[in-house]
């Protein structure tokens, strides 16, 4: 990149509003150096721009979610508001991805044994690279009560897709108090 005046025709300004130009050569015949056109281009608003015209993307880009349970239907979950524009995430969950897990699961081989919250993160990542995930790799009950409870404060919808009863029964009951939109899904 090359930094420009006002005057010159540019490809990029910069977050602080520094004007560039790029400019590429290539390097198969060094003798050459022949200028290759280059561009640059703003991923995050590309990703979003199919939706322009049918939905606001950048409605949901200051949300955020918490979501329990990274299984089958929590990773389906947070990967399509991910595409639809939500900006910030919370992922919980305490176990790691499993043989098993992959007839059903987003994720591929390649993630057996890793964290399901970490492998969440990186699957959404790639769908919005401008969102901002957080990620607990911790199981939903007594012991990290608290630690639920702060960030419930700070979010405007949690999921529940975790596969037990406990789970459930401790995550509404926390929710009670602070009376945020709660979804329930799975057994």
């Amino acid at each position: 990149l090359i930094k420009i005046s006002d005057e010159q025709s540019f490809d990029y300004v910069s977050p602080i509003g520094e004007k560039f130009k790029a400019v590429s050569y290539s390097n198969v015949d060094k003798t050459k150096g022949e200028k290759i056109i280059t561009h640059i281009v703003d991923v995050g608003y590309e990703i979003s721009s199919r939706h322009n015209g049918l939905i606001e993307a950048g409605l949901l880009k200051n949300s955020s979610v918490l979501i329990f349970g990274l299984g089958t239907g929590g990773i389906q979950i947070a990967i399509n508001l991910a595409k639809c524009g939500v900006g910030n995430f919370h992922l919980f969950d305490p176990d790691r991805l499993e043989v098993g897990n992959i007839c059903r699961h987003q994720a591929g081989i390649s993630h057996i044994g890793r964290k399901k919250v970490l492998v969440a993160r990186d699957l959404l990542l790639e769908k919005n690279p401008d969102i901002k995930v957080n990620t607990y790799p911790i199981k939903a009950d007594e012991i990290s009560k608290d630690k639920i409870q702060e960030i419930i404060k700070g979010v405007d919808l949690i999921i529940c897709a975790t596969d037990n009863r406990e789970s459930k029964l401790l995550i509404n009951a926390i929710n009670i108090d602070v009376k945020k939109t709660i979804l329930f899904s799975g057994t």
